[in-house]
């Protein structure tokens, strides 16, 4: 399994060369003064929620494999997994569609609100179906998340400053993927810390929820 994981990377690297890349904008050099001027409060809560939906992704990572190995079966992993990679994939493709079309604010809302009701699923039941649903909420979460997140720096942001914009939202994005990577062997490691995980997790969504009413002040919206 291991030697066969190595392969689609290498087919990457051969079809990379092929192309041409060229660099059309220089991007500034990140200084004290910029990084003050890309620390705002509105980054920061948008950093915030790509930190929580980030965080659902290390759960799946993670998670659903201690999770369906003890409540259902080792056997069952890839079956009840496969909805988050699928949707995860599907909506990567349209998310900056649904973006455009909803606002970069209501995108942010309707995502979350499918993490929180995943959460609570996971933390009220463990039946297969209660597994593929879920699955499926939490992987149309993360594929929006970050494809309205890079949208709305693209909104706020000139070309030249959106790498510096981009570098500084999605470290926190890698870090809530570190962080349940970390926690998720002590939060699943018994079934009253994995109710507690999940109802905090639902609870964290709610208030990711809240927060994305403030987090966009440019509604841009396209027909």
């Amino acid at each position: 399994m291991f030697s066969l994981a190595g392969v689609p990377p290498i087919i990457g690297l051969l079809l990379l060369s092929k192309l041409r890349l060229e660099n059309v904008v220089v991007s500034k050099a990140i200084t004290f003064s910029s990084l003050r001027e890309i620390a705002t409060k509105e980054t920061f809560m948008v950093s915030i929620l790509l930190f929580i939906s980030s965080f659902s992704y290390g759960i799946v990572y993670s998670g659903f494999s201690i999770l369906i190995s003890r409540e259902i079966g080792l056997a069952w992993i890839g079956v009840l997994t496969i909805s988050f990679y699928l949707l995860k994939s599907l909506f990567s493709k349209i998310g900056g569609s649904i973006s455009d079309l909803l606002g970069r604010r209501f995108s942010f809302i309707i995502s979350f609100m499918f993490g929180a009701l995943a959460s609570l699923m996971l933390g009220l039941t463990k039946s297969p179906i209660a597994f593929i649903i879920s699955g499926g909420l939490l992987g149309f979460q993360v594929s929006t998340v970050s494809v309205n997140a890079n949208a709305w720096i693209a909104d706020i942001a000139g070309l030249r400053d959106r790498s510096n914009y981009m570098a500084f939202v999605f470290t926190f994005n890698a870090l809530g993927v570190a962080v349940s990577l970390l926690a998720s062997g002590y939060l699943l490691a018994t079934p009253e810390r994995t109710f507690i995980a999940f109802i905090s997790f639902a609870l964290l969504n709610i208030i990711a929820v809240i927060i994305s009413f403030s987090a966009c002040r440019r509604e841009t919206v396209y027909a």
